[in-house]
């Protein structure tokens, strides 16, 4: 019985310890956040503090301010680091571009989907060896990536193929929106060793504002 009541009781202490050891660590991190601006007024450390602690307020379904450019569609388990790398750098090139993982607020995500997809007037679509395989007798659309191509195809999107280790399996086994989808001329061949290179052919192959790339 002693033991029983010893062991709840190092248990206890355990507990304890962590939880201190999780308080201390969030106290300087919040620290650490104060003495980047160390340089400026000490009110400018308390705003810094202030915002971290700050619950987020701001209305997540809202409009963004500049519509989307390009719409980045991709099969998330093959293609996801390549979809980021993609994004940042048509970013990086004042190209506005809508990605699920980083542009999905709160709320309801598949009407969110549509109406990235609907405003970009461009849709890149990375293939790499497996993002089709759940469109093949995909005959009702249940498919999230399969919906996007009916989607992009529907609406006459300039659509942009970026071949990633795509393996090119027999068109005729898709559905007639993805055998329309692979007729677009825009079609890149993604060069990991020359990124950049890469990144100006699908830039050469966007419609945009004359501002823009």
């Amino acid at each position: 019985m002693n033991a029983k009541v010893k062991t709840k009781d190092m248990s206890s202490i355990s507990m304890a310890k962590y939880s201190f050891g999780a308080v201390l660590l969030c106290l300087l991190v919040l620290l650490h956040l104060a003495s980047l601006s160390s340089a400026a007024p000490a009110a400018a450390s308390s705003s810094v503090i202030w915002t971290v602690l700050q619950p987020n307020t701001t209305n997540t379904n809202s409009t963004p301010a500049t519509p989307y450019q390009v719409f980045l569609s991709h099969r998330r388990v093959p293609s996801k680091s390549l979809a980021w790398l993609l994004k940042v750098m048509l970013e990086q090139r004042g190209v506005h571009a809508y990605l699920d993982v980083d542009d999905l607020r709160g709320g309801f995500w598949h009407p969110q989907l549509i109406s990235g997809l609907d405003q970009s007037p461009n849709f890149v679509f990375i293939l790499s060896k497996t993002t089709l395989d759940r469109c093949i007798g995909d005959t009702n659309f249940e498919d999230m990536v399969h919906q996007e191509i009916r989607e992009a195809v529907t609406n006459n999107k300039n659509i942009v193929l970026v071949y990633d280790e795509y393996d090119f399996p027999p068109v005729s086994q898709f559905s007639n929106v993805i055998q329309t989808m692979f007729k677009s001329p825009n079609q890149v061949t993604w060069d990991h060793g020359f990124p950049v290179n890469s990144l100006n052919q699908i830039i050469n192959k966007l419609v945009l504002p004359a501002t823009a790339g």
